[in-house]
């Protein structure tokens, strides 16, 4: 039975293979790589598995290319770049030059210089990461005449295109380089990192999902260069693809915009676990790509305390099929119906994780502790340390004095929470 069934694995195998031998003629090997044949471009990779990843990604672009055109694209040529893959050409500053350069040739888009600078922190610390983990994120098209790269001519002849292309290993190894060296340059402490751990996964395959629209656009760039279709073919193309045309016929991107990068990362470090109970954290209120960030990580529920609702966070819980309530904190220390109103909009399951949400990290700080008192068995000298860890400052004093003045009952409406340890 075993046997028959490792067979029949080995033939699904085979049969999901995009590839098939050689014809006649043409080589199998190119230098210490393979090469593969499949319907839609050949790929220069150290194995199967690289190359049907790229195989895939250059196919559903053709289908689409074929279905804004009505013509049926001929294959291209890939060379898979893996993460531990030496450079094509030494130095590196000689690497970017040389293949902007050829990537302008290729697609008729304008060549811009890249600088070479050290990533910095947003306080200007420098980021330690080896310069060369960014450029192997890049893709770039090459002329099918340039002797640059040396790869076999017969393969060029045949090919739609030349392509230099990351595969996704190469890409997921990048990003996980790129976020440890920004957690480093950051000064992330080891609580902050393990807050960070289970959302880790999560980073990492979003900022793969940015790097790998770059090496989209190229292959579309490669395919459709500047003045082989009209604009509207290409927006077409563009839509059907979900690639920004800007992007099609400029350089290729090197990834998220700083901006992006710093609105992401200054959201996600500012996450607080809540003391009283594990299932809540605290944090920023999100908006644009950082509500579109914390729809993507594990929280199951988001509660919005902040004067007026986050539309952004509202719809990207909903793309995510998360849920999103918005339950106004009132101005002022909040008081026993403030807490029971946050908590009526705790749900019960003890496998929810709820992201807590305001602008005001203070006045989200003293909600959260009001909560631990009023509903939680939390006594008044930890609740003020919970505010205090959660970000409140200013108000300490009032808080404490409010609390105390505020003896709870000996019968208290139940909460939706169940008191975890500190």
């Amino acid at each position: 039975m075993t046997r028959v069934l490792f067979v029949v694995g080995c033939l699904a195998a085979c049969a999901a293979s995009p590839f098939t031998a050689p014809p006649t003629g043409l080589p199998t090997s190119h230098g210490d790589r393979e090469v593969f044949y499949g319907p839609r471009c050949i790929v220069i990779a150290r194995s199967e598995h690289s190359a049907a990843d790229l195989h895939d990604c250059v196919a559903q672009l053709a289908d689409q290319v074929k279905e804004a055109t009505g013509k049926e694209p001929r294959r291209g040529l890939v060379l898979a770049m893996e993460f531990d893959d030496p450079l094509p050409i030494e130095p590196l500053e000689a690497y970017a030059t040389t293949m902007n350069e050829l990537h302008a040739r290729a697609t008729g888009a304008t060549n811009v210089r890249v600088p070479f600078e050290r990533a910095k922190t947003s306080d200007g610390r420098e980021v330690e990461i080896d310069e060369a983990v960014p450029m192997r994120i890049r893709s770039f098209a090459v002329p099918r005449d340039d002797e640059t790269l040396s790869l076999p001519q017969i393969l060029r002849d045949q090919a739609a295109f030349v392509a230099v292309l990351p595969t996704t290993d190469c890409l997921e190894e990048a990003a996980d380089a790129v976020l440890e060296a920004g957690l480093t340059a950051e000064g992330i402490s080891m609580w902050q990192r393990a807050m960070l751990a289970p959302f880790r996964g999560t980073l990492v395959d979003q900022l793969v999902q940015e790097f790998r629209k770059s090496c989209r656009a190229t292959i579309l760039a490669a395919y459709l260069p500047v003045g082989s279709v009209d604009e509207a073919t290409i927006d077409r193309v563009c839509e059907l693809a979900g690639v920004s045309p800007g992007l099609v016929h400029e350089r290729p991107s090197t990834g998220p915009s700083r901006e992006d990068v710093d609105a992401i990362g200054d959201a996600i470090t500012h996450l607080r676990p809540v003391p009283h109970d594990r299932r809540l954290t605290s944090g920023p209120k999100g908006e644009g790509l950082v509500a579109t960030t914390y729809a993507q990580l594990a929280f199951t529920h988001f509660v919005d305390v902040a004067p007026t609702p986050s539309e952004d966070l509202r719809k990207a819980a909903q793309e995510h099929h998360k849920h999103y309530s918005h339950v106004p904190l009132p101005a002022g220390i909040p008081d026993r119906a403030a807490a029971e109103a946050l908590d009526a909009a705790i749900p019960r399951d003890v496998n929810a994780r709820v992201l807590v949400v305001s602008a005001d990290p203070e006045q989200r700080a003293l909600l959260l502790a009001a909560h631990a008192y009023y509903l939680c068995d939390v006594d008044v000298p930890t609740a003020v340390q919970t505010a205090v860890e959660l970000g409140a400052v200013s108000q300490m004093s009032a808080f404490a004095k409010a609390l105390a003045n505020s003896p709870r009952p000996i019968e208290r409406p139940r909460s939706n929470q169940e008191p975890q340890p500190r």
